[in-house]
């Protein structure tokens, strides 16, 4: 019982960089087009860079929240920790991507900012779910829903499932 825990957090971090890829190929997909008239293939290159800049910032980020222990205490920290750690590792990445000099600059900044924005929405998602799941869940009420205990009651139905 001791292994379901880190095996149920594997396989959440797993559907998240699942989830962060395809988010980022289809912010890809949306801008290759008009990337490519706009700015020409070196327009796209820096796309693509801009995408994987954020998807490698973005599973860094879900490091802190995918080792963050059950206690409810742990997680806002873990979420402060997993924004910074995705800010500096964009910075740093896309920062040593244009010092390169291989990439065009505006496209860069433009693309990996609209991906970081898209992976911010799945990062947002997955610390949500972690949280949620580490929450102690709530005791079975005695006698069940449809019991005599007059549970239906509660919400204006009568035994029958029916309108009182």
């Amino acid at each position: 019982m001791t292994g379901e825990k880190p095996a149920r957090a594997a396989a959440g971090y797993g559907r998240f960089l699942a989830t962060a890829v395809v988010v980022a190929a289809a912010v890809g997909a949306a801008g290759y087009l008009p990337t490519l008239r706009l700015g020409g293939p070196a327009a796209v290159r820096a796309l693509v860079a801009g995408c994987v800049a954020a998807v490698i910032a973005s599973a860094a980020g879900g490091v802190p929240i995918a080792l963050a222990g059950t206690a409810p205490a742990g997680r806002p920290q873990a979420a402060l920790l997993a924004m910074a750690v995705r800010l500096f590792t964009v910075l740093a990445l896309v920062l040593a991507v244009a010092a390169s000099g291989r990439f065009a600059r505006r496209p860069l900044a433009l693309w990996t900012a609209i991906s970081y924005a898209a992976q911010l929405a799945v990062a947002s998602g997955y610390a949500m779910r972690a949280a949620r799941e580490s929450w102690p869940r709530p005791a079975p009420a005695e006698g069940g829903a449809g019991s005599a205990s007059g549970a239906g009651s509660e919400r204006g139905q009568d035994a029958a499932g029916g309108r009182e």
